[in-house]
């Protein structure tokens, strides 16, 4: 009877395999958790730039009004706007400009970011 040399896998090479796929699967759940944060980044600015320009819509929609007038509202939860309208130089009607300025504070995970919209309306 001839004896055959299968010893099998020991406990050294299993703990070796076992802290390499420790390993990838720790670096996979790392990717997969940076590509979340990025997409709700992303929701996040969508959503804030979508209201500002919503606002400057509506403000150029509106008749044109001389002198300054600036407001502010939180359309959403977590998102607040701010604007600024005022002519530009002295030109007499009708040719005024206006300088319209929208600021748009939004929370995008933990840190609070903010976009500046701004355009030109003639009468």
């Amino acid at each position: 009877m001839q004896l055959s040399n299968n010893r099998g896998i020991s406990l050294v090479e299993i703990l070796v395999a076992l802290a390499i796929l420790v390993i990838g699967v720790i670096a996979v759940l790392n990717a997969l958790n940076s590509g979340y944060l990025n997409v709700v980044f992303g929701v996040s600015q969508a959503r804030a730039a979508t209201y500002g320009r919503q606002l400057l819509e509506q403000f150029r929609n509106k008749p044109f009004t001389v002198g300054p007038t600036s407001g502010s509202d939180t359309p959403a939860l977590g998102i607040a706007r701010s604007w600024t309208i005022a002519q530009v130089g002295t030109t007499p009607a009708p040719n005024r400009l206006a300088r319209m300025i929208v600021t748009i504070n939004f929370n995008s995970g933990p840190s609070l970011q903010t976009h500046q919209f701004e355009t030109m309306r003639a009468e």
